[in-house]
């Protein structure tokens, strides 16, 4: 009796250190969002997006590829730099596939596609193979969750970018019509 409730109490203790080191886990990823929202207000190019973008994808040990499509600019890339051929593709495929979904599966990756920013991840799978245990199943799913609050940030601070631009602009086309008056008025 004695060994049974040894036995018992060994599996509860197991449980309660699996939800503690879960809630840590989580607790660290929540936090690399936290730290890529306080990056973006810095971020005063679409290139500087991209980039915070996959340094936090890096944080969550993740590779991928980014596309910011606004204004008529247009940046992808990736860790090493300019994406390759074959990501641009990938990239292009995503953007016009998408069809509503912003979430999908592309294989053993997922891609995000939200308008103007488009990002591909590998080795994040949104359908998980049967073999795969209950606690890496659910970092996974967290993992596409939080790299789509990742993609969201990025998209309003693009719309931000864009408002300046669109700002700017709009001041620079008073200015114009300001000075034809002037120039006007003078003849």
């Amino acid at each position: 009796a004695h060994r049974d409730r040894q036995r018992e109490l060994s599996g509860q203790l197991d449980e309660v250190m699996n939800a503690v080191l879960s809630s840590a886990d989580m607790v660290g990823e929540a936090g690399v969002v936290l730290e890529f929202q306080r990056q973006l207000v810095n971020c005063e190019s679409y290139e500087s997006v991209a980039r915070a973008m996959i340094g936090s994808l890096h944080r969550y040990a993740l590779d991928g590829c980014v596309r910011i499509r606004a204004a008529g600019e247009v940046y992808s890339g990736n860790a090493r730099g300019p994406c390759s051929a074959l990501e641009n593709s990938i990239l292009d495929h995503l953007q016009k596939q998408s069809e509503g979904q912003r979430v999908r599966p592309f294989g053993p990756h997922t891609g995000f596609s939200y308008g103007a920013v488009v990002l591909f991840v590998r080795d994040l799978r949104m359908e998980r193979p049967a073999e795969m245990d209950r606690a890496e199943s659910e970092r996974m799913g967290r993992a596409i969750d939080n790299v789509a609050l990742l993609v969201e940030g990025a998209v309003q601070r693009v719309g931000a970018l864009e408002a300046v631009v669109a700002t700017k602009d709009l001041a620079d086309v008073r200015y114009l019509v300001s000075m034809t008056r002037n120039a006007l008025t003078d003849i």
